[in-house]
């Protein structure tokens, strides 16, 4: 029996099952049977959380082989044996905490990633599918975030993507040798084109905490903009992170901020908290809104 240990004396054990709804039927089983260690194993089961295995079911024979007894072990209650049979019960062992891991900030820039010409056509794009974007806010807010993110998005397409993900695979080891990242075969290039405009920001967060987008690795943000630059803000900060298990916290006494300089690039690793400052755009034009191609690459 599992994490559990059973009085060693050989005998006949009258039993009896405690069920849901009150039932009781009492049975006779020697105290090696294996369906005695399964039904006091059932028991000690209920009253473990977090419990993974199914549910097991039960046929006994009862009225001398006359009739069978079906039943879930999740209708079981409890065992009552005579002579008692006691179980000790060993604590089960412990997973160790999880060892605090801190990343520090590390981050590789390249300023006039793209051509000039690159650089224009990409702009024009951007600006032309205006009436494309979506709302950022109610795809990503949530109760426990409801102010979480405010941009505008417009979702992968070849037309704009691939300018830069060639790039950015011409560059990627380099990428994870400036930021001492172990290298890992590519599965996946996220890309999107984003715009913030007046008041738009994304709070604090990462980008790889969650179950869907534990295998984002390296984070890539290009900026773009119009000349001359006609917002302020939308500064990205990076902060030292710990990871404490499957959580991350940031450690706020260190900080880097990030100008979004046009035609520049950051690589950083996807598990470090960041957020992006508010920006302001006093003539509230979409053409002047801080453009990016943000996306990850994945393991």
């Amino acid at each position: 029996m599992n994490n559990s240990t059973l009085t060693p004396t050989l005998q006949d054990i009258n039993v009896t099952l405690l069920l849901l709804g009150g039932y009781q039927y009492n049975i006779t089983l020697p105290s090696n049977s294996p369906l005695l260690l399964n039904l006091l194993n059932a028991v000690v089961h209920r009253t473990e959380k977090n419990r993974n295995e199914p549910p097991k079911l039960f046929q006994i024979p009862v009225n001398g082989q006359q009739q069978a007894l079906w039943f879930s072990s999740d209708s079981l209650v409890g065992v009552i044996t005579e002579p008692p049979i006691f179980i000790k019960a060993q604590n089960p062992a412990q997973p160790p905490t999880p060892k605090a891991e801190i990343f520090k900030i590390k981050y590789w820039q390249i300023d006039n990633f793209l051509s000039p010409e690159e650089h224009q056509a990409l702009l024009d794009y951007a600006i032309k599918q205006e009436g494309n974007y979506q709302l950022t806010g109610p795809a990503t807010n949530t109760p426990d975030y409801p102010e979480h993110r405010d941009s505008l998005v417009l979702y992968y397409s070849p037309e704009f993507a691939d300018i830069i993900l060639n790039r950015v695979r011409a560059v990627f080891w380099k990428a994870l040798e400036k930021l001492e990242i172990p290298p890992f075969p590519i599965t996946h290039i996220d890309a999107q084109l984003t715009a913030h405009n007046q008041g738009h920001y994304f709070r604090l967060h990462n980008d790889n905490g969650s179950e869907r987008d534990e295998t984002r690795m390296l984070t890539y943000v290009y900026y773009f903009h119009r000349e001359p630059k006609a917002f302020t803000g939308g500064e990205l900060l990076l902060y030292d992170t710990q990871w404490q298990g499957q959580y991350a916290y940031s450690k706020l006494e260190n900080v880097q901020t990030i100008e979004p300089l046009n035609n520049r690039i950051i690589f950083f690793y996807s598990g470090l908290m960041h957020e992006v400052l508010p920006v302001y755009c006093s003539s509230q034009q979409f053409a002047d809104s801080r453009f990016t191609v943000n996306g990850w690459v994945r393991k």
